[in-house]
């Protein structure tokens, strides 16, 4: 079946990628999201990987891929952003499904940005409209270009995080306008 002249809805930058060396979702985590927190300016004590939220009475569990700066009590966990790995979005369908996934841990931990990463890029959300629209879109390559990172830096990096919510929605809302005109 022949499916090149569809009309099925084709994901942002599948053709542009540069990661032959991600394998699995291991990779992802390992070569591409950890070097990423790093570019952060995240240390590996900043963040936790496979967090463990208990959800009601202990008969079920969330556990995202990555919590960033997670402030965790007794009873209570919050994270400034979480990180859902992923080693490939393949389909609309299945991005729905990550998106819903992602979504659920940080409404959980009451972050402020959630983040869809795989080996074709990453897709930045913030709960300023409830982690709904992808303000920033990016593959790997476009991250390596200084403009696009700052931008995503802005937002995510190391003590960047904007605890207004008010704050953010400018934000988000001007690095939408930024990132249709940069495709570089």
């Amino acid at each position: 079946m022949d499916l090149a002249c569809s009309d099925l809805p084709k994901l942002t930058f599948l053709e542009n990628v540069e990661t032959p060396d991600i394998q699995r979702e291991k990779d992802v985590e390992n070569k591409l999201i950890k070097p990423f927190l790093n570019d952060l300016g995240y240390l590996e004590d900043n963040y936790i990987q496979q967090l463990y939220i208990e959800i009601g009475n202990h008969n079920h569990a969330l556990i995202p891929d990555f919590v960033v700066n997670p402030k965790i009590a007794e009873g209570h966990k919050s994270a400034e952003f979480i990180i859902e790995a992923k080693f490939s979005v393949i389909s609309k369908k299945e991005f729905d499904e990550y998106k819903k996934q992602a979504r659920s841990y940080a409404n959980q931990l009451k972050a402020k940005y959630s983040v869809i990463a795989s080996k074709e890029g990453i897709w930045i959300s913030s709960e300023t409209d409830d982690y709904s629209r992808d303000f920033i879109v990016l593959s790997w390559t476009q991250l390596k270009n200084p403009d696009n990172f700052y931008n995503v830096k802005k937002f995510l990096g190391y003590g960047n995080v904007i605890k207004s919510s008010a704050a953010r929605k400018r934000l988000t809302d001007r690095a939408s306008e930024f990132l249709m005109l940069s495709d570089d």
